[in-house]
Order: structure tokens, then sequence, then C-alpha cells
């Protein structure tokens, strides 16, 4: 049996990545039927999580699981059967919009530069450098010396830079601001 029609195989995947109530499920399928995504979909509702699901046909199975429905009518495929061509893109572009909403919600983001990142290589440390510089207008020499000592954090080199505090306190002000440069200024009434 193809892993896409046995529902339990959904059910299975959520089970192993330790999907809790407190989660939220998107349910993707062009078709909206696929049997994997609506086990995965009917068990993650059932437990009481928050369900959405994507489809492009309007009478998705899927929907009637889901609480949050995003049905995108692309229309017929140029050539049938072949759903990555507008229902995938379509479906794409639907995510897209989801994730970016959902990292500006969590305060990933700060005006709208992304600002939590892992400088893990060094095209991404010379963002992170620029990203401080840009959001503090301060000197590439400033920027420089504001990520050594956050340790390549762009948040606390942020904070350091615009509320004068030493790297130990803007860290523990991020935290306690659950991890939002836009939380952390707005507790020390910062307006920029």
């Amino acid at each position: 049996m193809l892993i896409e029609n046995d529902p339990e195989a959904g059910v299975g995947e959520l089970k192993l990545r330790g999907f809790s109530k407190i989660d939220v499920l998107v349910g993707i399928t062009a078709s909206g039927q696929a049997p994997y995504v609506v086990g995965a979909l009917s068990w993650a509702k059932n437990m009481g999580a928050v369900v959405g699901a994507i489809s492009c046909n309007e009478d998705s199975a899927v929907f009637s699981h889901a609480d949050h429905r995003i049905h995108i009518a692309v229309g017929p495929e140029i050539i049938t059967g072949s759903t990555r061509m507008k229902a995938g893109t379509a479906q794409k572009l639907a995510l897209n919009m989801i994730t970016t909403t959902a990292m500006i919600r969590i305060g990933k983001v700060y005006n709208n530069l992304m600002v939590d990142m892992l400088p893990l290589n060094s095209k991404l440390v010379d963002r992170a450098k620029r990203l401080i510089g840009e959001v503090t207008n301060c000197s590439p020499s400033e920027a420089e010396t504001l990520y050594v000592q956050s340790k390549g954090n762009v948040r606390v080199a942020i904070l350091m830079h615009l509320l004068g505090l030493d790297p130990e306190n803007a860290k523990k002000l991020l935290e306690e601001s659950d991890g939002s440069l836009n939380r952390a200024l707005d507790k020390k009434g910062y307006n920029g």
C-alpha cells in the first residue's frame, strides 16, 4: 500500500514528531482526498489541536476535519494529473504566506527584517552584521563589535546598541520577552 493511501501513516508521522494538542496542523492535498492527510487531520482535531487544510478542490474531504479552510481555485491543470504545475505552486504560495505571518507573530521579524537567525556560515555572518547596522544605524565596525560581544545573536546585539545594555542584560531582556525584539523594546518604552 502506498503511504498516501494509509490514514494511519499520517497519524504515525504526527506521533513520531511528538505532535500534541498545543500544536497546529495544516494538511495539504491538491485533491483534498488523500487518506494520509485526512487521517492526520482527523486525529489532530480529535485531540483538540488547531487544524487547517489547504486544497484546490472545493469539495475536499480534508475540509470536514479542519477548523480553518483554504480553498485555492486553480482550475484544471494543463496536463491532467500533474498537480505540481498549478495546484502545487498555488499551495506553496499559500504556505509561504502562512509561515511568513507566523514568523512575524512569534517575534522573529523586526519591521520587515528577519532578525532571528543563526549565522552558521560566512554569508549569514555578513548578513547578521548588516542587519545589526541597518536596525541600529551604527557603523560597520560598531556592528562587528556588537556581533562579537553578543556572540552572534543579532537580537541581543540590537538591544545592546539601542538600549545601552551589556550582553547579559540584553540576553535576559530578550528571554523575558519570549525572544521577541519588538516586545523587548516595548518593555523598555523604546520608540526608535
